[in-house]
């Protein structure tokens, strides 16, 4: 049993004692309605004040209840007047019969004809395409932490590390979420399956199931894992890194059951990282996972290299007659060759593209003052980033230089044929946008950021978003003008505990 689960036994038997009561403790900025920690900044619900819902269409923003993003109140309910036949163009403003309110050259007019570029529902001339009411279809709203993004409502969720929930924010307004769902004790990782987000837990070793209805309560599925790090899913299954234990945990989503855990690697000192796939010229499917190895002992046997695995057995993992183990035994293809002397390559995240799987090294040597080593022996960059660029026919491997500005890269993420890439620097932090359309990398540049250290990376369209490895924040940026980008990251994770940290992003859409 695990120190935590320890802790939960003696905490549960101490409150069966006569006289004593749960104390329940909400994360900063949280309160308690009906038992339960709810962030009354944003929960429609109860918003400002326990069962204190918001009507007429209207959203909870900062505590009040207002109208969303676009929308005007007239007679007490939220309209769009730019489409509105009750209220085109100001409140009370009507239509006549058989008319229809739209927008075109910037004016907004009752008209017998919708402008080019919108179409009709009802008596509104609306782009489905952005229409928070009508988005993708007539009379489909999006709801609160939702933005009409190309014809879907779409929300960024946040796995919030230290208060033990995932919020979802609205994509073009950050600053605007829905109510927190709890995801085991201390999410760090978050990937998402058809209508759900699923949500790994470390220190509570627990996988949740939260449905993409931000309405929808989530499930809880206790694995017992031993220090889950990251996680994605792919042909149908949901794969786990258990770092602790060096497996992979495959998950089948129907049951939230384990249908595989496969071991990796060594050891455990091995330390999971990232996982992707990519499909050989022979039409087998592999998964390559990165191996880190261990920051704090700085071994050179342990980590540094990519296991490669025959996943061809994956989607049918855990059905009968499947045949186990799900995915094939590991070969591996040495990554060291990515550390400068005497430093280590610490391979992290990594993505495929084109049948070529790409992978951040981290390239770092050991600090020579003890107390300095909290945290991990290996954490002072050796050299710049790297990119390991592996062709798996070879399987042949090159190293691509993010240079000195990007000396210690964490997450990535993939935009078309660009990849963009958290980058962290002395004194410095930023993104690397590279290209990856021709034969070989190409750094557009590096944009800087003002978060103290970038983190995960994810988009909804051509909004991107990266974590705050130091704090709750998320930085949004426009990756098709990154010059646009807002000057400040949003607070989207509140603190617990005297801290804060965003632990991992991703973008839902739904169905």
């Amino acid at each position: 049993m695990t120190r935590s689960l320890l802790l939960a036994a003696a905490l549960a038997a101490f409150m069966t004692l006569p006289g004593c009561k749960k104390e329940i403790v909400c994360p900063t900025g949280e309160s308690t309605c009906g038992g339960a920690c709810l962030d009354l900044s944003v929960d429609s619900a109860n918003c400002g004040a326990c069962a204190h819902a918001c009507a007429g269409g209207m959203v909870c923003k900062a505590g009040a209840c207002e109208c969303p993003t676009g929308q005007s109140l007239c007679g007490g309910a939220c309209v769009d007047l730019a489409t509105s036949a009750a209220h085109c163009g100001a409140c009370g403003n009507a239509c006549a019969t058989g008319s229809v309110c739209g927008t075109g050259g910037g004016v907004t007019a009752c008209v017998l004809d919708c402008p080019a570029g919108t179409t009709a529902c009802g008596t509104s001339c609306v782009r489905m395409d952005t229409d928070r009411l009508h988005c993708g279809a007539c009379d489909r709203p999006c709801v609160n932490g939702e933005s009409c993004l190309t014809g879907h409502c779409s929300s960024l969720q946040v796995a919030c590390f230290a208060s033990d929930e995932v919020r979802a924010v609205e994509p073009l307004e950050p600053a605007t979420g829905s109510a927190p769902r709890a995801a085991g004790d201390g999410p760090i990782a978050l990937a998402t399956l058809g209508g759900d987000v699923w949500a790994a837990a470390s220190l509570s070793g627990s996988l949740s199931r939260l449905p993409v209805g931000l309405a929808a309560a989530p499930t809880e599925y206790i694995l017992h894992g031993n220090d889950f790090e990251y996680l994605t899913a792919h042909d149908g299954r949901v794969l786990i890194a258990n770092a602790g234990a060096g497996t992979v945990v495959i998950v089948d989503p129907a049951t939230g059951a384990v249908a595989g855990e496969i071991p990796v690697g060594a050891s455990a000192g091995e330390n999971i990282k990232g996982i992707a796939f990519a499909t050989s010229l022979g039409g087998g499917e592999r998964a390559f996972i990165s191996l880190q190895g261990d920051a704090v002992t700085g071994n050179p046997a342990l980590g540094q290299k990519v296991a490669v695995l025959d996943a061809t057995g994956l989607g049918t993992c855990g059905l009968a007659g499947s045949p186990l183990p799900c995915l094939g035994a590991p070969t591996f293809i040495d990554l060291s060759a990515g550390g400068d002397a005497p430093g280590l390559a610490f391979p992290g995240r990594s993505v495929s593209l084109y049948g070529k799987v790409y992978v951040v090294l981290a390239n770092l040597r050991k600090h020579t003052d003890p107390s300095s080593w909290s945290f991990g022996a290996w954490v002072i960059p050796a050299g710049p980033g790297k990119l390991a660029v592996v062709d798996p026919a070879g399987p042949v491997v090159s190293y691509f230089s993010l240079t000195a500005a990007c000396e210690n890269p964490g997450g990535i993420a993939l935009r078309g044929t660009t990849l963009w890439v958290a980058c962290a620097a002395s004194g410095a932090s930023g993104l690397a946008e590279v290209d990856l359309s021709g034969d070989t990398p190409s750094l557009v540049a590096i944009h800087a950021t003002p978060v103290m250290a970038p983190g995960n990376v994810a988009f909804c369209g051509s909004r991107g978003f990266v974590t705050d490895q130091y704090s709750g924040d998320v930085y949004p940026f426009d990756a098709m003008n990154f010059s646009s980008s807002p000057p400040a990251a949003t607070t989207v994770c509140p603190p617990s505990g005297g801290w804060a940290w965003a632990a991992d992003v991703a973008c839902a859409t739904r169905p």
